[in-house]
């Protein structure tokens, strides 16, 4: 089962939320959430913690901290005393936070806008250019490809170390695979909202989810 909580910033309740569960998270991470110039940046990367610990809490009864959180060579972040994945991500307004026992996980959430394809061009395949120009909605097809691509990177845990171009989409009617390196990997459409486009990458079959918004 792989759980997703999704939660919309709020101005509104940015202090109260800043002064309210802050103090539960580690000094490193404080301290980061405190030097972003931006509330929003700051309320984002809250969220996805608060929403992480609390899936922990309600699904599987565990009652760990940020301290438990330890981080790979590359920075991605793991629990080094639980049999629990997690990874989290957010875009404009929207934080999302993915939780499972069953395998590693890589998410990932953007914003759809105008884009240019000569702007990604250099993450792109011959093939993946050759769709986006056959497309009649390039803008969504473009960030599709990249948010695909992007969880995949956040599974693996090794960043823009991995040339994008390198990877590439498959789809089917019942299966999106991404190809990297002579492997497969699963990818699933997350719908959270018409403006934005979400995909949770994985290397077993992704099936049984639960999507819920986080109230803040």
């Amino acid at each position: 089962m792989l759980t997703i909580y999704y939660s919309f910033i709020r101005k509104e309740v940015h202090e109260f939320l800043m002064s309210n569960y802050r103090y539960e998270l580690s000094s490193d991470f404080q301290n980061r959430i405190l030097r972003y110039k931006n509330w929003s940046d700051a309320q984002l990367s809250l969220l996805g913690r608060m929403m992480l610990f609390d899936i922990l809490k309600k699904k599987y009864r565990l009652h760990l901290t940020d301290n438990d959180i330890g981080f790979t060579k590359n920075k991605k972040p793991f629990f080094e005393d639980a049999p629990i994945n997690f990874n989290i991500s957010h875009a404009h307004h929207i934080s999302i936070c993915g939780v499972t026992e069953d395998g590693e996980i890589g998410i990932d959430i953007e914003k759809i806008q105008p884009v240019k394809i000569e702007d990604l061009d250099f993450c792109l395949t011959p093939n993946e250019k050759e769709k986006i120009n056959e497309s009649m909605n390039k803008d969504q097809l473009i960030i599709d490809i990249w948010t695909r691509k992007e969880s995949l990177i956040k599974l693996i845990g090794k960043g823009l170390t991995i040339p994008l171009s390198e990877i590439e989409t498959q789809s089917a009617e019942d299966n999106d695979t991404l190809l990297y390196n002579g492997q497969g990997f699963n990818v699933k459409k997350i719908y959270i909202a018409d403006d934005y486009c979400c995909y949770v990458c994985s290397e077993l079959p992704i099936k049984d989810i639960s999507i819920n918004e986080f109230k803040n």
